[in-house]
């Protein structure tokens, strides 16, 4: 599977997410309206990325400071 079919993937299971092109990339928002990962390929040199944005706890649970080990990526 490619990496996007794999995001894709994972944020299609999450609930209220829809998924549309922003800059010229997939993005996905939570009920339509805010971004919560945003897919990178801009310069299409082989170099992909993505970005997750940090939510509050609501209907993806709980703020990932709090999970066992906290967050993997703590930047802010």
């Amino acid at each position: 599977m490619n990496p996007l079919d794999a995001l894709r993937e994972l944020c299609r299971a999450l609930p209220e997410t829809t998924e549309r092109l922003s800059h010229g990339e997939p993005t996905w928002f939570v009920r339509g309206k805010k971004t919560f990962v945003m897919y990178a390929d801009h310069h299409h040199d082989g170099r992909l990325g993505f970005c997750v944005e940090r939510l509050p706890a609501g209907p993806f649970g709980p703020d990932p400071a709090e999970y066992e080990g906290g967050p993997v990526n703590p930047a802010r």
